[in-house]
């Protein structure tokens, strides 16, 4: 009503209900398309554009969000523009590991996150977690990720795979992480494009972690694989496969 002229205020009638926010008023449309809606839509089109300002300003975000900003193409949607890695070796070419360090913690990695089935299975996963090597700091073995989207990706999940079948493979559950996989996935989630969170998400567990089985052939149900599984099966491939082919 605060946006009606006198007049056309003069000529309402409301009715509230005890305890209630709710009122009808009478109004002819005319003077609504007059008033009332030029002003509402002046008032939210001017809301949006200073949050839009604010947003670039301060979060570097567009609005509306651009596809290419989050990693979205016509052509494959969320799947990455090309194909995830199925291992972190080789190391890519130009890798840095000077002192072959970082290739040693990445095959103890590969090594572990492939036997997750059968460890999971005997319930025996932490014994073999926590023999892995200590993590020598981040500048040593972190540069021979840097740059390689795709490597940063697999060892993400590689680490996250590994760190949620040690707190959720046996009992009871664990409440903290050997130092050999917190540092390396905390250091591992900070050089990752979007800077996300040790935990394993929902790229990682499937737009990151398939292969296809004929590289020629499309990306399709029947035509791809998943690289790294909790216990395998036909329940987690199908559940995997079905959403890369979406």
């Amino acid at each position: 009503r605060s946006c009606l002229p006198a007049s056309a205020r003069e000529d309402t009638s409301s009715a509230v209900r005890p305890h209630s926010f709710v009122f009808t008023v009478t109004v002819p449309l005319s003077t609504l398309h007059k008033t009332a809606f030029p002003a509402l839509t002046s008032v939210c089109s001017a809301r949006r554009q200073k949050t839009t300002e604010l947003l670039a300003r301060h979060a570097g975000w567009s609005v509306p969000p651009r596809a290419a900003d989050y990693g979205v193409t016509r052509e494959r949607g969320f799947l990455p523009k090309v194909d995830p890695v199925a291992s972190l070796l080789p190391l890519a070419e130009g890798a840095a590991d000077p002192t072959g360090e970082a290739a040693a913690l990445f095959r103890a990695w590969e090594a572990a996150a492939a036997g997750l089935p059968g460890l999971l299975a005997a319930r025996n996963v932490r014994t073999v977690v926590s023999e892995l090597p200590t993590t020598p700091a981040p500048s040593v073995w972190i540069a021979a990720l840097q740059g390689d989207e795709r490597r940063l990706e697999r060892a993400y999940s590689l680490l996250s795979f590994l760190s949620h079948s040690f707190v959720w493979g046996e009992e009871p559950t664990a409440t903290a992480l050997p130092r050999q996989l917190a540092v390396p996935w905390c250091a591992v989630a900070e050089e990752t494009p979007l800077k996300r969170r040790p935990v394993l998400t929902y790229a990682s567990f499937n737009l990151f972690n398939w292969r296809r089985i004929d590289p020629a052939a499309p990306v399709a149900l029947g035509n791809t694989a998943r690289s790294l599984n909790f216990l395998g099966g036909q329940d987690e491939e199908w559940f995997s496969a079905v959403h890369v082919a979406i």
